[in-house]
């Protein structure tokens, strides 16, 4: 659990909403990723879908877009068994 706090606590410090606004292809693909993993950590399955939508429709597909679709579908899992291949 003070794992989990942590991870949050440092993958906030790693974006913002500019990110999103200003940061190009790879400031918005940072953001989407850095807010879907720690609504995993914190468990929010709703937010976590929503972000993968908004990623499908409006950027191109790469390695942590698809780690959020793996914690997404090994929801009941653990951060580390659903980040694992």
């Amino acid at each position: 659990m003070q794992n989990d706090r942590l991870a949050v606590h440092y993958f906030r410090k790693t974006y913002n909403f500019l990110y999103k606004w200003f940061g190009g292809e790879d400031g918005k693909t940072w953001y989407y990723y850095a807010k879907g993993t720690v609504a995993f950590i914190e468990r929010d399955q709703e937010k976590l879908s929503k972000i993968i939508k908004a990623w499908d429709k409006n950027l191109p597909k790469d390695r942590n877009y698809s780690s959020l679709v793996r914690l997404y579908k090994n929801w009941d899992s653990k951060y580390l068994e659903a980040t694992e291949p």
